[in-house]
């Protein structure tokens, strides 16, 4: 099974046929595997931009990145684990695209069970790593909203948790190759 993109007025893929075979092996980390049951593609779908989204069974949701010419996750219940931002179940009305990714994926997401003994920089790492993801994930899905609003909240936690290293890189992440 192929992706493609295709650009029917200009009579052109608008990038390479990639497979989705990598989506679906098994990783000893990902969840499901360790129970010996495959991954399968459970639903397909497309954004007005074009980007396509596959949601796995093991709870991952994918789209492609024509930059980088693979498959990107764009939510995944491992945020959970630990992730400030992540709200689990979303209230009902108008939300984004990731929001309302992150809802679908929540509603199949088991918590865990009992208390995991984690080191105290766990929290403040799940939730930067949560917002990066979800900055990547808003340009991929066009969605301009959601990207300011997880810009906003990484700056925040950034500035909270006292990470100038952090904080010079996105700086030069903003200001772009002028700056460099």
């Amino acid at each position: 099974m192929r992706a493609r993109k295709r650009n029917v007025k200009k009579a052109a893929i608008n990038f390479p046929p990639i497979s989705v075979r990598p989506l679906l092996s098994p990783s000893p980390n990902a969840a499901g595997s360790a129970d010996g049951r495959s991954i399968t593609i459970t639903a397909v779908n497309a954004r007005p931009n074009g980007s396509p989204i596959l949601h796995a069974s093991a709870g991952v949701v994918y789209s492609y990145d024509t930059a980088l010419c693979a498959f990107a996750r764009v939510a995944e219940p491992w945020w959970a684990q630990g992730s400030d931002a992540w709200s689990g179940r979303q209230r009902s009305g108008t939300q984004g695209a990731i929001a309302g990714l992150e809802a679908t994926v929540a509603e199949h997401t088991v918590p865990p069970s009992g208390t995991v003994q984690r080191p105290p920089w766990w929290t403040a790492a799940m939730t930067l790593g949560h917002f990066e993801s979800r900055l990547h994930a808003a340009r991929l899905l066009d969605s301009g909203a959601e990207y300011k609003q997880a810009l906003l909240l990484y700056a925040k936690k950034i500035a909270d948790e006292g990470f100038r290293g952090k904080a010079e890189e996105l700086v030069r992440e903003l200001f772009g190759p002028i700056y460099w």
